[in-house]
């Protein structure tokens, strides 16, 4: 939590600003396939997904994008469904352009950087779904991700136990 300190008329203001909490990004590749809580142990994942389905399953090729374990800002869906911030974008000051993308800046370089090398804070990226794929345009790049890695690990049958 973000706490401001304001001196209005000489009274001390306090005020406590939620910061945003999120949960873990489980990524094949480069593409993220669900969101919950996952730890490494040894050359596999214990995954728990927002839905509560529980997963342990081989490191790599999966890896896990380290949040903060809070699943209360997102829910399961398809790939249409993921939201700018899990590819460490923050497009609430944007506007859209007519073909329904979004404008937005890198908010996280360290997630922003699995899927555009050398992504910096500020970045201008492009947002935009379509067709079950999520496009991504930048100046260092761009990349689509099909909705396909996203069904498979939902579809799987490595599950342990529903939690």
């Amino acid at each position: 939590m973000i706490v401001r300190f304001a001196v209005l008329a000489g009274v001390l203001v306090i005020a406590a600003l939620p910061t945003p909490v999120h949960a873990d990004v489980l990524l094949d590749g480069k593409t993220p396939v669900d969101t919950g809580h996952g730890e490494t142990v040894g050359d596999q994942i214990r995954w728990t997904g927002c839905d509560g389905l529980r997963k342990t399953i081989q490191h790599p090729p999966y890896t896990i994008y380290k949040r903060d374990d809070d699943c209360s800002d997102v829910g399961p869906g398809a790939l249409n469904a993921l939201k700018p911030d899990l590819f460490g974008l923050d497009c609430s000051r944007s506007f859209h352009l007519p073909s329904g993308a979004s404008n937005c800046i890198v908010s996280d370089e360290k997630l922003a950087d699995y899927f555009f090398t050398d992504a910096q804070k500020g970045d201008k990226v492009t947002f935009r779904t379509h067709d079950n794929r999520v496009f991504l345009q930048s100046g260092k790049g761009s990349l689509v991700l099909k909705e396909d890695k996203w069904e498979k690990f939902h579809s799987s049958s490595n599950s342990i136990s529903p939690q």
